[in-house]
């Protein structure tokens, strides 16, 4: 798996674009539909690789996460079935009206919002664990969330040119899932439009983010766990912030309102196919 490949797919985490920014994370249906049954161990195993916790607080912690997905599957999964059941009503004018750079930017934040909507309860859930972090585990904490900065940095050590060439096969590959074989067109499309986020952009993102994570536990003694209670849930909150990857956002809606222009009766054909086997995977995932 190549550079940007693994870190589209362990971001973040993600419609005519949902599909690119929500769905095409995910390799398959299938796969979808597996990871979401281990949601919870999965959430479990992200958080302790960069959060030191002893055995009761994971206990607690797995008590909460059972609590979270109870919550996420009745509340969340019906707005993704909505928002995929929508997609699939608007690939049906694909042929009779084109899709604005406009209408596309805002699917991301339509995409980003359940997103949101869904981090966000979550960190409610966990903040009252990390306000308990003592020295000692702070201590950890800091050299776990070094060690996954240190692989972004290993990244910085590649070239544009071949950090850009590894970014233009990702989107090849996903839009071909997705609507199989590109025209000439469209693979030239690729080359001159997508946007490129570097892997410096994203490594300093990432030691600012450490840095005024560390910073509560460094600033706020343990015996003020309330006041660090909310200095967290304060930090989880500023994710929220839309300028973040805006730029990113704008030029991803202006290269697939220009994809989407191209496609053929075929391509539209295999994308329907392909959102109905989502529509059918989310909802047996509410089953």
């Amino acid at each position: 798996m190549g550079i940007v490949s693994y870190n589209q797919l362990m971001k973040r985490p993600t419609k005519l674009i949902a599909l690119v920014s929500m769905l095409l994370m995910f390799s398959s249906c299938t796969l979808m539909g597996i990871g979401y049954r281990y949601a919870d161990w999965l959430i479990k195993r992200r958080i302790l690789s960069v959060v030191k916790f002893y055995s009761p607080q994971v206990d607690r912690l797995e008590e909460s996460l059972d609590d979270y997905m109870i919550w996420h599957k009745s509340t969340m999964l019906p707005r993704y079935q909505a928002t995929i059941d929508g997609v699939a009503k608007r690939i049906e004018t694909l042929k009779n009206r084109e899709v604005s750079q406009e209408e596309v930017y805002q699917f991301l934040l339509t995409t980003r919002q359940l997103y949101l909507d869904s981090l966000l309860p979550l960190s409610v859930r966990v903040t009252p664990l990390l306000a308990e972090l003592g020295e000692e585990q702070v201590d950890r904490t800091r050299t776990l969330i070094t060690r996954k900065l240190d692989e972004v940095k290993e990244e910085t050590k590649y070239s544009l040119e071949q950090v850009t060439r590894e970014l233009h096969e990702t989107w090849r590959e996903n839009l071909e899932d997705w609507f199989g074989e590109l025209s000439p067109e469209q693979l030239e499309l690729i080359k001159e439009s997508v946007p490129v986020t570097t892997p410096m952009v994203r490594f300093a993102r990432g030691v600012q983010r450490m840095k005024l994570f560390m910073a509560i536990f460094e600033e706020i003694p343990l015996s003020e766990k309330e006041k660090r209670e909310k200095a967290l849930s304060e930090f989880f909150l500023s994710w929220s912030e839309l300028k973040t990857y805006d730029e990113w956002r704008q030029q991803t809606a202006k290269f697939m309102s220009e994809f989407l222009k191209m496609i053929s009766p075929t391509q539209v054909l295999k994308l329907k196919k392909k959102v109905q086997k989502w529509q059918k995977t989310i909802r047996d995932m509410q089953s």
